[in-house]
């Protein structure tokens, strides 16, 4: 046996609702990501132009991405595409 329950009208609270506003980003949460792109750049430099130091300047930038990884963002999944 089911039971329904009737409810005449809108059941949700309008006075409650609060519209989503999105935060501007800070300098902390971009900072990884710029670290990931020139550790990129560096390893590209690194493979065609065959220069060591480039290597270790993008090996140096993902270790620092990483070792920023929030706590929250923590993951292995993450930290396996930061480190690949």
């Amino acid at each position: 046996m089911v039971v329904q329950i009737k409810v005449s009208g809108d059941p949700r609270r309008p006075n409650e609702t609060h519209a989503f506003k999105m935060l501007p980003p800070t300098a902390e949460d971009q900072t990884p990501g710029a670290l990931l792109l020139l550790a990129i750049g560096f390893g590209m430099a690194a493979l065609l132009l065959k220069v060591k130091a480039c290597a270790w300047a993008g090996v140096v930038c993902v270790v620092m991405c990483v070792a920023n990884i929030n706590s929250a963002d923590l993951d292995v999944k993450s930290i396996m595409s930061a480190g690949s």
